[in-house]
């Protein structure tokens, strides 16, 4: 399983947050840099993305996972936004017990404002701690072979 399969993603969130912190900005940069040297980086979402919103370009302050992508918006400047449903984690004052909330949302993101999206699916192609991801695999019902 990838390191950033979009299960261990919420997990590692919701602990993080539940924990009483915030996502920590210098980690959300280095996830960034991370996807985009391994060119997994993009600028239009793709439902399945992990989507990194920027508070100013290049910095990034909030990550979740596109669930669908809707029609694109443009704001009367011309700028273009992707409408997207999204899953986050959301730390709440009023659900203070728990300690965060995971929520469905709406968002309107922008690359021109410096939001991206990390396509999964191409860190799964690269090579990872210097070996290659492909490997063999039994389906146990079928008893066929695959190389995934």
């Amino acid at each position: 399983m990838s390191p950033f399969a979009p299960a261990l993603l919420i997990a590692a969130s919701y602990a993080y947050v539940r924990a009483g912190h915030h996502p920590h900005l210098s980690a959300l940069n280095a996830l960034a840099e991370f996807a985009d040297e391994r060119h997994a980086l993009r600028e239009r979402p793709m439902a399945g993305d992990v989507f990194l919103q920027a508070y100013t370009r290049g910095r990034f302050a909030r990550m979740g996972i596109v669930v669908r992508v809707l029609a694109p918006e443009w704001h009367e400047s011309g700028m273009r936004f992707d409408v997207c449903d999204t899953i986050e984690v959301e730390p709440a004052r009023e659900f203070a017990r728990v300690g965060s909330v995971v929520v469905e949302r709406e968002r309107w993101l922008s690359a021109e404002l410096g939001d991206r999206f990390i396509r999964l699916t191409l860190l799964g192609s690269q090579e990872l701690s210097g070996r290659s991801t492909a490997r063999h695999v039994v389906h146990p019902s079928l008893e066929e072979s695959f190389t995934c």
